[in-house]
């Protein structure tokens, strides 16, 4: 349940699925409220030190479809091959961490600096777990020393994740 002042003194308690105006209450999580706004998911951050980024969902400006808490992120090619070429390089700076749930390896959580603008250019945010690249389990230490050269001349690659102890899959869309 949400409560929402219409004027100085007058409340409105909404529960998931009530409408207001155009859009409908999706979901209430302790800091973020989410509204399905004609197909889009729109969020509200209810905390006053959040930066975008810092909750569930995906930076700001993209779009979060509301059935299947997907981020559909864009990167420019020469950035994508760019990043690609640094190879291991990459992690450089990077704090990774094995992420186990019910005491199985499922993901790598990684932090990274605010400078490791290569990282928020995929979309992702530090403290995010990683379990997939391109439906290949990051688990899988055979398929992912191979994952470099799969994705090279992608259009397209997916992440699956972690954020917050919630699932998001990001998109990234690799434009020419």
């Amino acid at each position: 349940m949400m409560t929402r002042k219409s004027a100085p003194n007058d409340q409105i308690v909404l529960q998931v699925g009530e409408k207001v105006g155009d859009a409908t209450l999706k979901r209430i999580d302790r800091h973020t409220v989410y509204f399905d706004n004609q197909g889009r998911l729109e969020r509200i951050d209810m905390l006053n030190d959040a930066r975008p980024g810092d909750l569930p969902g995906s930076p700001p400006g993209d779009v979060i479809h509301a059935d299947s808490l997907t981020a559909s992120q864009s990167i420019a090619r020469v950035d994508y091959e760019a990043m690609l070429a640094k190879g291991m390089r990459l992690l450089t700076g990077v704090r990774i961490t094995p992420y186990y749930q019910n005491g199985n390896l499922s993901g790598y959580q990684i932090v990274f600096p605010g400078s490791k603008s290569e990282f928020q250019k995929m979309g992702l945010a530090s403290n995010d777990v990683i379990q997939q690249i391109h439906g290949i389990p990051v688990t899988d230490a055979s398929q992912m020393t191979q994952l470099t050269g799969k994705l090279k001349d992608q259009s397209s690659v997916r992440i699956d994740l972690l954020r917050e102890s919630r699932t998001l899959t990001i998109e990234l869309n690799v434009e020419n």
